[in-house]
């Protein structure tokens, strides 16, 4: 087997992206509270909405010092780390 096959998982090879991807905007404050960058919304509150069926669109909407971009980053994280979050 080719070393370059070797390196491929879930049929994307390992290491090669097209573009750089920014940090999830999330920090831990001084409590350990799971916080948005730049904001006092907290990584639970945005989880019950979404759990409640909101879009990204209406949590920007109930959450209006969030960023749509923002919101989509953390709710994609969410979506891949579920058991952790």
């Amino acid at each position: 087997m080719p070393a370059f096959a070797r390196r491929v998982r879930a049929g994307y090879p390992v290491g090669v992206q097209a573009f750089g991807l920014p940090p999830i905007p999330l920090h831990e404050d001084e409590h350990g509270v799971i916080r948005f960058v730049g904001s006092r919304v907290t990584l639970d509150s945005l989880v019950a909405l979404f759990d409640r069926g909101a879009t990204a669109e209406e949590i920007v909407q109930s959450l209006p010092t969030l960023v749509l971009g923002d919101v989509y980053a953390v709710l994609s994280y969410v979506l891949v780390h579920r058991p952790e979050v």
